[in-house]
């Protein structure tokens, strides 16, 4: 049985639906972006966080990247390490026009932002 109000939601729930997708596909481009950008930050942390947890479950290791979040010239996460007894959080943002990025304000060319934050995660860990 048709409801009188069928057609009028049909199309509303049509429109969200375009709506949505539509953020999704733009928000997937930033990540994107982003990732290439610090040399594919987000796929290092997730083969990166079982091997720690397997190697070191004494500390109880966590390495987490953030959902990037699109600003007015570019967009930012934050890589957010954590231990047992402690945690830090990198602050980590790039523009579309310019090839640099930067990690915790320190502009980094993105040829070197991967290795400069496995730097980062490496000194982290090793302290007791």
């Amino acid at each position: 049985m048709k409801g009188p109000f069928d057609n009028k939601i049909d199309n509303l729930v049509s429109r969200i639906a375009a709506y949505r997708s539509q953020h999704k596909e733009r928000a997937q481009s930033i990540s994107t972006a982003a990732e290439k950008k610090f040399g594919n930050i987000g796929a290092f942390v997730n083969e990166l966080r079982p091997i720690l947890k397997a190697r070191f479950p004494e500390i109880e290791p966590q390495v987490m990247l953030e959902s990037w979040v699109k600003g007015v010239t570019g967009a930012t996460s934050t890589l957010k390490l954590k231990t047992a007894t402690r945690e830090k959080a990198i602050k980590l943002s790039m523009s579309f026009e310019q090839s640099a990025v930067q990690i915790d304000g320190n502009a980094v060319s993105s040829h070197d932002a991967l290795k400069v934050l496995a730097d980062e995660i490496e000194e982290f860990f090793k302290e007791p």
